[in-house]
């Protein structure tokens, strides 16, 4: 192993490991910065600590962050979904009274004339 180089398999889920070492296995090749870890810190996602200038996490913090964003992620859907159908549902609510009001008025307008009496 090259110096520099990170044994992968002497990390596992809770070893304490630089942001950036983080960045890389838990994102390989996604191109997650340092500093978008450090931003999601900030917003209280990713748990962090620092060890003299040098700041750390586990990939199992990692991994709660991930699942965090995904049920984040999969409510805003279900309430665009929710609100969406919605909707929908006030659209044929609506379209289904103007039709009544429309059939009702041209059935007034056609209404059969009494025969006159001769």
């Amino acid at each position: 192993m090259k110096r520099g180089e990170i044994d992968r398999t002497a990390i596992g889920p809770t070893t304490s490991i630089r942001l950036a070492v983080a960045a890389e296995l838990a994102f390989p090749g996604a191109g997650i910065s340092v500093a978008a870890l450090r931003k999601e810190r900030d917003l209280q996602n990713l748990v962090t600590w620092k060890v003299g200038n040098r700041e750390f996490t586990t990939l199992a913090h990692i991994d709660q962050m991930i699942e965090r964003k995904q049920r984040q992620a999969e409510a805003r859907i279900s309430t665009r979904v929710q609100a969406a159908a919605g909707d929908r549902a006030m659209d044929a609510d609506r379209v289904s009274t103007e039709l009544r009001e429309l059939l009702a008025e041209t059935l007034a307008a056609e209404k059969p004339k009494k025969a006159r009496k001769p």
